[in-house]
């Protein structure tokens, strides 16, 4: 019977010690930020975007409320990019404070153009879901001017030969954590239609992969599952913001047809503040044509 104690002692002690370090590791790498490059080739990509680079940011969460914000900006000033596109969830919804968030778009805005499509947590906000109204209002004019919204719009990116970049706004019912609602084609088609040429889709939810691709979308660019959390060796992410174990698209490239989806882990948390093999990145892409 002693022996069994002992025994039982020793696995607490070893869980205990395990959950110490695991603990440590993330809270190391929640401080840290790197840079994932991607070349990402693209059918009847135009001459003049040829070689263009791209830095896509989503899910910042107000990161370490904003303690990272210089190694984000040193990260990016060394890809040296012709835009930066985010994929949304910068802030969170309710009265988190803005202001790591505002002071890191702003410092982006300063030297690159910035192209914003909302998160689910941005939607909450716009939509007045805690009956703080003012916070949408404070966010949006708290930001430079010459950051573009893209809310179910479209715009074609300067420079880049009549590459069109489209932002997804999904009603909040997509990113409920009990249901799933499938977003159908037809409706995306309906709210964001689609034209000819070369097509990069901010949206935020990868689970969509499948609407977005009949779509039509060359690109797509999505974030919200913040790589699983705690990443393993050959099976990827463990668990979703849904609370989804080894969700699907949890980190990395996707394919369905002809079109490709790049999912960030993003830059932060929110709720539960873990990361284990997973540190917050920048995703530098460089854009080249597939022949």
């Amino acid at each position: 019977m002693a022996g069994f104690g002992n025994k039982l002692g020793n696995l607490f002690a070893f869980s205990a010690c395990s959950a110490g370090l695991v603990l440590l590791e993330s809270k190391r790498e929640l401080r840290s930020v790197c840079l994932n490059p991607y070349e990402v080739k693209l059918r009847n990509l135009p001459p003049e975007a040829e070689g263009k680079k791209l830095v896509f940011i989503s899910d910042f969460h107000l990161a370490e409320k904003g303690k990272n914000n210089e190694k984000i900006l040193r990260v990016i000033d060394g890809f040296q990019p012709d835009a930066i596109l985010c994929g949304g969830d910068m802030v969170n919804s309710g009265h988190d404070d803005m202001t790591p968030a505002i002071l890191l778009l702003n410092a982006i805005s300063e030297k690159y153009p910035v192209y914003f499509a909302l998160g689910n947590h941005e939607k909450r906000i716009k939509d007045n879901l805690y009956d703080t109204g003012e916070l949408w209002d404070y966010f949006r004019t708290s930001l430079n001017p010459d950051i573009c919204f893209l809310m179910n719009q479209t715009i074609d990116l300067p420079g880049f030969g009549g590459v069109r970049l489209y932002g997804l706004e999904m009603e909040r019912y997509y990113f409920r954590k009990s249901t799933k609602e499938r977003l159908p084609a037809e409706l995306l088609t309906e709210i964001l239609p689609k034209r000819e040429g070369v097509s990069i889709l901010l949206a935020h939810d990868p689970e969509q992969f499948h609407t977005y691709a009949s779509w039509g979308a060359d690109l797509v660019l999505s974030g919200h599952y913040h790589g699983g959390m705690i990443r393993m060796p050959v099976l990827g992410g463990v668990l979703s913001p849904r609370f989804r174990l080894f969700p699907k698209y949890d980190k990395g490239i996707f394919r369905e047809g002809n079109t490709q989806m790049l999912v960030t882990s993003g830059l932060g948390q929110h709720t539960i503040k873990l990361r284990v093999m997973n540190i917050p990145e920048v995703v530098g892409i460089t854009l080249k044509r597939d022949e």
